[in-house]
């Protein structure tokens, strides 16, 4: 699968919930949101279509778009202030449907210790609280995700197909193009 785009976030406080941690509900927003960047990078205009504003980019009239299924791996915690970056990438592409695939990263953070803070707490190896920036070295997985798209002509209200030359516009995402 060849990767699409990716989104940068930061963790703020209305995403916290009661465990003090990233919302589930959240993390369903923020891939939301990174679906929408990837469509808008494939030449969509959101779920209804081309996007107008890319028709001298020579992208082939595309049709609506609407998400059937939505599927959420949660793996690892992210926390106030932290930064998550989800990569999206397309797969199974038929003239009917595709699937997106979505892999949310907790980044590791490139400034030092002493500027960390100090009321950003992580979980250790042992799944203890601490705010050692010692567990922000490396990126951690947080969370993987699968969402399925029916191409729909919204005006008509019926599931369509895509022309070949939209179907060919698309294959170039999937690395197989």
């Amino acid at each position: 699968m060849k990767k699409i785009n990716s989104s940068f976030y930061q963790v703020r406080v209305g995403d916290i919930n009661y465990g003090n941690h990233l919302a589930n509900d959240k993390m369903v927003l923020l891939m939301h949101d990174a679906r929408v960047n990837a469509l808008k990078a494939m030449g969509f205009d959101s779920e209804s279509g081309s996007d107008p504003y890319l028709i001298n980019q020579k992208v082939p009239k595309l049709p609506g778009i609407i998400l059937t299924d939505l599927n959420v791996s949660f793996r690892k915690e992210a926390f106030l202030g932290e930064l998550v970056q989800i990569d999206v990438a397309i797969s199974n592409l038929t003239k009917r449907k595709f699937d997106l695939k979505y892999t949310a990263y907790r980044k590791a953070l490139p400034y030092a210790a002493s500027t960390v803070n100090s009321g950003l707490y992580v979980l250790d190896s042992e799944g203890r609280l601490t705010n050692d920036s010692q567990n922000l070295k490396e990126d951690v997985l947080l969370a993987e995700s699968t969402t399925k798209q029916l191409f729909f002509d919204y005006k008509k209200r019926v599931i369509t197909t895509l022309s070949t030359e939209a179907y060919e516009h698309l294959l170039q995402f999937t690395g197989a193009g």
